[in-house]
C-alpha cells in the first residue's frame, strides 16, 4: 500500500472508528512495568497537536476535518447510533449536514459501516470509468448520469458498486487502462 493510500484508509479508519465502525479498533494500553503497575495511557485524540498529526502526512484540511468530527461526536451533535435507524436518504442528509461529511464520505460509512444496501457513491470516479468501461459507453459518465444509469440496479446498488470497484480494479487498472 502507498503512503497516499494508507493516510487515507487511516483517516477515514480514524473518522468511522469514534462511530464503532467494524474493523476500527482502538488500540489497547501499554501495560506500565511491574505487576501491580497501572498501564501506560497513550495521548488521547484531543492532545495530538495538529504538528504531531500533519508530521505523519495529515493535511491541514483533514486534520481540521478529523478534529471538527471528533469534537461533533463528543458533543453529542453527531450520533452514528442514529444513523443506523435512519432510512438511506435520510442518513446520507444527516450525516452531510454535518461540517466536514461530503457526500462521499456519508456514502461509503453507510455502506462499510452500516451496511446499506442500496447505497451507490456515483460521485466516486473509480466507478464513473468502471461503469463507463464496462458498458462501452464513449465517455465517462459523471455523478448526475451514473445515478439515473444505477437506478435499476436498486435495491442492490452496494453490490453493483462493489463489483463495479473490483472490475476497475482487475479489468482496467491492472491493465494498464484508465487511470485516476
Amino acid at each position: 500500500m502507498d503512503r497516499r493510500k494508507f493516510i487515507e484508509s487511516t483517516l477515514v479508519a480514524g473518522t468511522l472508528g469514534l462511530s464503532g465502525c467494524s474493523g476500527a479498533r482502538t488500540p489497547e494500553p501499554q501495560q506500565a512495568a511491574g505487576k501491580d503497575a497501572p498501564p501506560e495511557q497513550g495521548p488521547g485524540p484531543f492532545e495530538l497537536d495538529e504538528a504531531t498529526v500533519r508530521g505523519v502526512g495529515f493535511s491541514a484540511g483533514k486534520f481540521r476535518t478529523v478534529r471538527v468530527i471528533a469534537e461533533a461526536v463528543v458533543a453529542g451533535e453527531l450520533d452514528f447510533d442514529l444513523v443506523e435507524t435512519l432510512p438511506p436518504d435520510e442518513a446520507l442528509a444527516y450525516l452531510t449536514a454535518h461540517k466536514g461529511i461530503g457526500p462521499w464520505t456519508a456514502e461509503i460509512y453507510l455502506m462499510f459501516c452500516s451496511g446499506h444496501p442500496d447505497i451507490f457513491p456515483a460521485g466516486d470516479l473509480a466507478l464513473q470509468k468502471a461503469v463507463g468501461h464496462a458498458l462501452r459507453m464513449d465517455h465517462i459518465p459523471d455523478a448526475k448520469e451514473l445515478v439515473e444509469i444505477a437506478k435499476p440496479w436498486s435495491p442492490h446498488r452496494h453490490a453493483a458498486a462493489l463489483l463495479f470497484w473490483k472490475y476497475y480494479a482487475v479489468a482496467i487498472r491492472k491493465a494498464g487502462g484508465i487511470a485516476l
